[in-house]
């Protein structure tokens, strides 16, 4: 082999030593690449899929939080006390009805408004009812009964009507065990049902005004527009409903002293309207 051919040969044996050291890094290269994608790729992934995680996480302990809370049945309703109830309000009534609503049921289940709204509308002998709710299982009720504020009746004085500052008939009473002011009522009177809501605080009004002045009335009725009372010497006298109770007590005062002292008999007078009307006997 001549010198030519020997270099030559070493050309060739170096040309393909550093084909192989190229390829070789072009390969390295290639796989970088590939692995930096692969990890951009995954990280992309993760960006994307750990919201739902997360979501997915608090799902379901809110589930598991829920029925560990709602569900458990150590807030199953399993008491009931009420208080309060006296003479308008039946205590094994209320209990049963509220036991219908809420027994065996979870004490997160309802709303203490809706309970009072269903218990106010069961019972009207009671003017407030309160409902609270005591963890983990137990339900307080408060009754607030309606008071009575006067007697009415209709056609029979001996077996009065007692109602409350609303006009509700809470039921008879016999007279002589009570001292409450009495009313005559043109209407029907209906235990559990309302009369003219306006009535009794007018009535209580016109009866204040008549204590100030210091004047007698035997007997009164309360119409739609007007009260009806007899006072002294079996006066009537009228008075509108929608007028100032102290100004036209006032102006009764006025006259019958007026009438006293000339000796007049006067059969009626009447307040109604802006001028008074004098009937005399």
């Amino acid at each position: 082999m001549n010198s030519q051919e020997a270099t030559a040969q070493n050309y060739r044996r170096l040309s393909q030593k550093k084909s192989g050291k190229v390829f070789i890094k072009f390969k390295e290269r290639r796989n970088n690449v590939k692995a930096a994608k692969t990890k951009v790729f995954w990280r992309k992934m993760v960006a994307v899929v750990k919201p739902f995680a997360v979501v997915v996480c608090v799902a379901a302990i809110g589930v598991a939080g829920y029925f560990a809370l709602f569900k458990s049945s150590f807030f199953i309703v399993d008491a009931i006390n009420i208080t309060g109830t006296k003479n308008f309000v039946s205590l094994s009534d209320i209990t049963e009805v509220t036991k219908n609503r809420v027994f065996g049921k979870s004490i997160f289940d309802f709303k203490e408004q809706e309970l009072e709204s269903v218990l106010a509308s069961s019972f009207k002998g009671a003017k407030e009812i309160e409902v609270t709710k005591k963890l983990p299982s137990t339900v307080d009720i408060v009754v607030m009964e309606r008071t009575p504020l006067a007697l009415i009746f209709n056609t029979d004085p001996e077996n009065p009507y007692m109602v409350d500052e609303d006009g509700y008939v809470l039921g008879l009473v016999e007279k002589d065990k009570t001292n409450l002011p009495e009313i005559k009522y043109e209407g029907d009177i209906n235990v559990g049902s309302f009369v003219d809501e306006t009535m009794v605080p007018v009535f209580i009004e016109l009866i204040a005004a008549l204590n100030e002045r210091e004047i007698d009335a035997s007997s009164m009725s309360f119409h739609q527009r007007y009260e009806r009372l007899f006072v002294t010497n079996g006066v009537e006298v009228l008075i509108a409903n929608d007028k100032n109770k102290s100004e036209s007590v006032a102006v009764l005062e006025t006259l019958l002293k007026q009438l006293a002292l000339e000796g007049k008999k006067v059969k009626k007078i009447d307040l109604r309207y802006d001028k008074v009307i004098v009937s005399y006997d």
